[in-house]
């Protein structure tokens, strides 16, 4: 039995299917590897897992931009009126700045890319007191700065996306380490 060709499913773009000697394979990106059949397959069966790991990922590219933008800082005298300012008056400043230009994203990587969130994350030690502060009063979204700064996550990895015990954990944290 032999089908004409305007019987014939036409093919789209985004799923093609083309025979070949080993099988079927697809021009549809979920499909077009094995590397990301077995990436799918890991991520249905465990997704907990696979969060963190992205987390770590952009708290690892947050502190390399952190520590590229301090060291432009450095080389170029740290800005216009740093000197001027005190650690404390230019984070309330960038943390406004921050919150103006980002209130409107609902994207971490966008408000954690932002510049004034990496100019206060290249200010280093000195400015967590300030940010364990804000975090306590204003709620605003540190966790990321202080992870970069710090290096350290004071919280388990299951509460990664409970904002609430992040911000205990953090203030505990602060509180035990005299910062607060």
């Amino acid at each position: 039995m032999t089908f004409s060709s305007s019987l014939q499913p036409k093919p789209t773009d985004w799923y093609e299917r083309e025979a070949s000697d080993s099988g079927p394979t697809y021009k549809c990106d979920a499909h077009s590897t094995a590397a990301k059949k077995s990436y799918w397959r890991s991520s249905n069966r465990n997704r907990q897992a696979a969060m963190p790991r992205e987390y770590v990922w952009r708290l690892e590219r947050s502190r390399r931009y952190a520590q590229m933008y301090a060291r432009a800082l450095r080389e170029t005298g740290g800005g216009k009126n740093s000197d001027n300012l005190t650690v404390e008056s230019r984070f309330q400043r960038l943390a406004n700045e921050w919150t103006r230009e980002t209130g409107h994203i609902s994207s971490v990587s966008d408000l954690i890319n932002n510049r004034r969130y990496q100019e206060i994350i290249g200010m280093g030690w000195e400015v967590v007191p300030h940010l364990l502060n804000d975090l306590q009063q204003q709620k605003r979204f540190w966790f990321p700065a202080l992870a970069a700064i710090t290096g350290i996550r004071p919280f388990d990895s299951g509460d990664a996306s409970n904002p609430r015990r992040m911000t205990h954990a953090w203030l505990s944290w602060g509180k035990r380490k005299g910062l607060i």
